[in-house]
């Protein structure tokens, strides 16, 4: 015929038309026939008009390659786009997931619009899956996708099928414009013949819809985020390990450092919104004290132009609780309680709450000269006080300081910015892994007087659970080195707490809480004093191989009444005088055998109501500075006038006075016990209970010492011989 086109237009119709009822190997021969004529004159998907005015349709080869799925994809994780602000639901009807099937007869669903969106000047994917039909490599070159709608710049892709194998083909473009986008299907360009095949038009009815729409939102910017992590100690870092979007980090118990995102903005549109999120798999609370940032800072960086970088700096502290009730087990501490509940040095008075050691046990500068700061054995002098006259509640253990903790965390950044900053915003992950290690454990501690009126000492049995060697610091210029494994005693110097009233319920809720109390309601005096210890202690380690350094607390402290009282500023004010010579603290009174000395011990009442039954009483004993007290010194002095004086009441403000005279009979060295108890029960905030309401302390028995005051320091009496 002399027609190159319309011969091509011809086989190419023949083979599209006829293909499901040839053989493979008609088949075959057909398309090395139409590949031959194309080399002539190529075929295209556009109508052909003959000189003879007449118009041969387009033919296009949808057979070759076979095509068994089509369908968009979504953008990846990192740069898909989030709704800022999620949808409320308003009025009063409830939302159901529930389907009913009756009312949604006469809908009938469009499966080709896209529940996802796609973005702007962003490289978007269609995924097909293409079999080669037939028995010879076919290279299918110029394959894009055919879109309507808005504007869309489609990549050309060229690949090899070999046959009879379905091939994964990945077409990509850039929506260049807002709005709907309407993908038709995708052409080809095999066999010399160009060909548009459209997915209505597809060999497999009702296998596709006749289009996909998706949604085009405005240009969002994208980002890439590099992290470090800085040094802990002088020297070394801390273990890291960064692998992709994954950082490992280790830390122990009361280490900080920082970990720090670069985030840099590799699009052409400024980041004009930028948040930061944490998940974790701990509770929120515990979250907030391990990762740490400031929002201000973040915000202060904003807005980010284009290839420019912002910094947001996390601080990471290995949380943990240090104070261990359980123990760390029978090797560490061969002589400690088996008791799970904290430990008292010196066992407390029977029917008494009393704030300085008793006759059997020792004094307060006896127990601090026994070399706390260096590593001993612990002794059988922490005793348990775990009895009915103790009300105890022991702390949540957020993190056992004998065990290490994985923390798995996802980190999620929203950033937005551009035309559709307001609606929506992209979201990237960084995962870090955080490892806890166990660094330092405090298994037993007691509460001591110190040498002057308002000072006390906490005493602590610190563990090192490192291998190292540990530097620990319990007070500014007070260190103590304690071996990988071992444990040492540690006296914590802290000002007594002032006397004040109860905090009020609503206070109550900023501090706090611990579970279980012997008694029916909590003590909020446990509480405060324990918050008050909290607030005052500051514990510093440094391993000494890897100068690694941190912070350990006693947060969640349980305290004895018996502590309460030394913890507590004394509600009555004190005033003694040895022959008219005020005592001063931590002062020594000298004087002569058969020397007599006028005592006078006057005691005022601070607090808002009257005390009752009150006995004023003044007591020597002998210190022997070796744990043992002697209170029988009968024969070694003389007290004229008594030494025990009952009070009926003292009024508010009332100021109460007695004095005796004490004549030593032998040289030595001897102290003054100046009390004051009293059997009625003593209420700190009567005037806050409500008419009707009773007071939770259970009222004493008849002779029973309800509290005792305690004059501390007690006074030294140093007696030489007679000139």
């Amino acid at each position: 015929m002399g027609h190159g086109a319309l011969a091509t237009r011809h086989m190419t119709f023949l083979l599209h038309a006829m293909w499901p009822h040839l053989a493979r190997a008609e088949q075959r021969d057909l398309a090395i026939q139409l590949q031959a004529l194309s080399a002539q004159c190529e075929g295209g998907p556009v109508p052909l008009v003959l000189e003879t005015g007449e118009v041969i349709p387009p033919a296009n080869l949808t057979h070759i390659p076979s095509c068994s799925t089509f369908g968009p994809r979504p953008l990846p994780p990192a740069r898909s786009p989030h709704s800022i602000k999620l949808k409320t639901q308003q009025g009063p009807f409830i939302f159901t997931p529930i389907h009913f099937p009756s009312l949604q007869r006469g809908e009938k669903k469009n499966e080709g619009i896209m529940e996802y969106l796609w973005v702007e000047d962003d490289i978007c994917e269609v995924q097909l899956k293409l079999t080669n039909p037939l028995p010879f490599e076919l290279k299918v070159s110029n394959m894009r996708l055919l879109t309507s709608g808005v504007v869309f710049e489609s990549i050309p892709e060229t690949i090899i099928l070999p046959p009879d194998s379905p091939t994964t083909v990945n077409l990509h473009g850039t929506p260049k414009e807002v709005g709907e986008l309407q993908i038709l299907g995708y052409s080809t360009h095999t066999l010399g013949v160009k060909s548009n095949c459209r997915l209505k038009n597809m060999p497999t009815p009702n296998k596709f819809p006749a289009s996909y729409t998706i949604e085009v939102i405005p240009a969002l910017p994208t980002i890439t985020i590099e992290t470090t992590v800085a040094p802990s100690g002088n020297q070394n870092l801390p273990n890291t390990e960064n692998v992709g979007s994954i950082t490992n980090i280790s830390l122990h118990n009361g280490e900080s450092t920082e970990c720090t995102m670069k985030i840099t903005n590799t699009s052409q549109v400024p980041i004009d919104y930028l948040d930061l999120a944490i998940q974790s798999n701990v509770d929120s609370q515990l979250q907030s004290k391990i990762f740490q940032w400031c929002n201000e800072d973040i915000q202060a960086q904003l807005p980010i132009p284009p290839n420019e970088v912002a910094t947001i700096t996390m601080n990471l502290y290995g949380e943990a609780d240090f104070l261990d009730l359980g123990g760390v087990g029978e090797t560490l501490f061969p002589n400690s309680l088996t008791s799970n509940y904290p430990s008292r040095v010196g066992s407390p008075v029977p029917n008494a709450q009393t704030s300085l050691p008793n006759t059997q046990s020792s004094n307060a500068h006896t127990s601090l000269s026994s070399g706390f700061a260096h590593n001993r054995p612990l002794t059988s002098s922490f005793r348990s006080t775990n009895s009915h006259t103790t009300s105890w509640s022991a702390p949540i253990s957020v993190m056992p300081p004998s065990r290490g903790r994985q923390i798995e965390t996802q980190v999620i950044i929203r950033y937005s910015g551009g035309k559709g900053r307001e609606v929506h915003c992209r979201q990237s992950t960084l995962q870090i892994n955080l490892e806890l290690l166990p660094s330092v454990s405090i298994t037993h501690w007691d509460v001591l007087p110190a040498e002057v009126p308002t000072q006390l000492y906490l005493v602590l049995d610190v563990t090192n659970l490192t291998s190292e060697e540990m530097e620990f610091q319990y007070a500014t210029g007070r260190r103590v080195v304690v071996e990988g494994g071992e444990c040492c005693r540690v006296p914590v110097p802290l000002p007594r707490a002032p006397y004040a009233a109860p905090p009020a319920p609503a206070a109550l809720d900023q501090l706090e809480t611990r579970s279980i109390s012997t008694t029916t309601s909590t003590n909020t005096l446990e509480l405060m004093c324990s918050e008050h210890i909290t607030n005052n202690v500051d514990l510093r380690w440094m391993l000494l191989g890897s100068e690694t350094r941190g912070r350990a607390g006693v947060r969640g402290i349980t305290l004895s009444q018996a502590m309460v009282d030394i913890v507590r500023m004394s509600p009555l004010q004190w005033e003694v005088t040895v022959n008219s010579e005020s005592i001063k603290p931590q002062a020594e009174y000298s004087c002569g055998a058969g020397e007599a000395l006028n005592l006078s011990v006057s005691v005022a009442n601070h607090l808002p109501r009257p005390l009752r039954r009150l006995r004023l009483s003044v007591r020597f004993y002998q210190d022997y500075n070796n744990g043992s007290v002697n209170y029988k010194c009968d024969h070694s002095l003389a007290v004229a006038g008594n030494n025990k004086v009952m009070l009926e009441s003292l009024a508010e403000s009332e100021k109460a006075h007695h004095q005796c005279t004490v004549i030593f009979l032998t040289p030595g060295e001897f102290k003054v016990d100046i009390q004051c108890s009293t059997t009625e029960p003593v209420y700190d905030e009567p005037t806050s209970l409500s008419l009707g309401d009773q007071p939770s302390l259970m009222p004493t028995c008849a002779g029973e010492v309800s509290h005792v005051w305690r004059f501390i320091p007690p006074i030294a009496i140093s007696v030489n011989e007679a000139e």
